[in-house]
C-alpha cells in the first residue's frame, strides 16, 4: 500500500540521518535538511487556522560543537530535531506560521573553555557572552537557530537581535533534557522574539511570550500577537531592533 510504503521510507530516512549525525559530522560540514514526512506518526503536520494563509519560513539549524567543552557540544540527533520542530510547528500553527528546516550544519566553537568556566562560576557572566558562543559569520540574514548543550542557570534559550539568531539549549533551565516539553516551548518562545514579539506579564495565563511563570501551560498567542508575528514574517527578516524592545508588553 502506498501510504505504508511512504511511512516506511520516511522513518528509514530519519534513522539514516540520525546515524550520520550521531556518527560525527565534521565541523563546518552541512547537508540539506530532508523534508519532514507527513505520513510518519512522529511528524504531525497542521494546516493552520482556516482564515489564515500559511506562511512558511525557512530556518537554518546549527549544532554547536567544541572539542574542549561537553557543555557546548550538543548531542541532538536528526530524529530528535524532527520531533522538536514538529512540536514547534504545532505551537505556531495557531498563527498560520510553519518553520521549515532547509539546512543543518555542525559549527565549531573556538573557546569552549570559556563557556565551561562561566557555568562553573570561575568566570563572571558578562553582557554579550552568549552572543560570543555563535561563531562570527555563522548566522545568516534569515532565521537561524544555534543549539548548545547547556546554557546553565535559569537560561533555556535566548534571542540575540544583533545577529538575528536564537541560541537554544538542549537542556531546560533545570538541567533536564526534555525534548518535547521545555525544549519545544522555549524554542517556540524565542522564535516569537525573532518574530518581534516582546514578553508579556505572567497574569496573561498561558501566553507563549510570558516568562518566569510557574505551573502554567504557556503556548497561547493573542490575536494581536498573531497579527504582529505574521507582519514580521512577511517582511522576510527576523526582528533586529534593540533587545529592550522585547522585554515587556503591557
Amino acid at each position: 500500500m502506498p501510504g505504508r510504503s511512504a511511512t516506511r521510507v520516511g522513518l528509514v530516512a530519519l534513522l539514516v540521518l540520525s546515524f550520520v549525525l550521531s556518527g560525527g559530522l565534521g565541523a563546518g560540514e552541512q547537508w540539506p535538511a530532508q523534508p519532514l514526512d507527513e505520513d510518519a506518526p512522529a511528524l504531525p503536520s497542521g494546516s493552520g487556522p482556516d482564515h489564515l494563509e500559511t506562511l512558511v519560513l525557512d530556518l537554518r539549524v546549527h549544532l554547536l560543537h567544541a572539542p574542549d567543552s561537553e557543555t557546548v557540544t550538543t548531542t541532538l540527533t536528526w530524529a530528535e530535531l524532527a520531533r522538536v520542530f514538529a512540536g514547534v510547528n504545532r505551537v505556531w500553527d495557531q498563527a498560520g506560521i510553519r518553520w521549515r528546516a532547509v539546512e543543518i550544519s555542525r559549527v565549531e566553537v573556538r573557546d569552549g573553555a570559556m563557556h565551561e568556566g562561566v557555568l562553573a562560576g570561575n568566570i563572571p557572566r558578562r553582557s554579550g557572552m552568549m552572543a560570543r558562543m555563535v561563531p562570527p559569520d555563522a548566522a545568516s540574514d534569515g532565521w537561524d537557530v544555534f543549539f548548545i548543550r547547556d546554557l546553565g542557570g535559569k537560561a533555556g534559550g535566548v534571542y540575540l537581535p544583533p545577529i538575528t539568531a536564537v541560541l537554544q539549549s538542549e537542556r531546560g533551565p533545570s538541567g533536564v533534557r526534555d525534548i518535547e516539553g521545555d525544549l519545544v516551548r522555549i524554542l517556540s518562545h524565542e522564535l516569537g522574539h525573532a518574530l518581534s514579539l516582546p514578553h508579556v506579564r505572567c497574569r496573561e495565563q498561558g501566553n507563549l511570550m510570558s516568562a518566569g511563570c510557574m505551573g502554567v501551560s504557556r503556548t497561547h498567542l493573542a490575536p494581536d500577537q498573531v497579527e504582529q508575528a505574521r507582519r514580521q514574517a512577511r517582511s522576510g527578516r527576523p526582528y533586529s531592533g534593540h533587545a529592550s524592545r522585547l522585554l515587556e508588553r503591557q
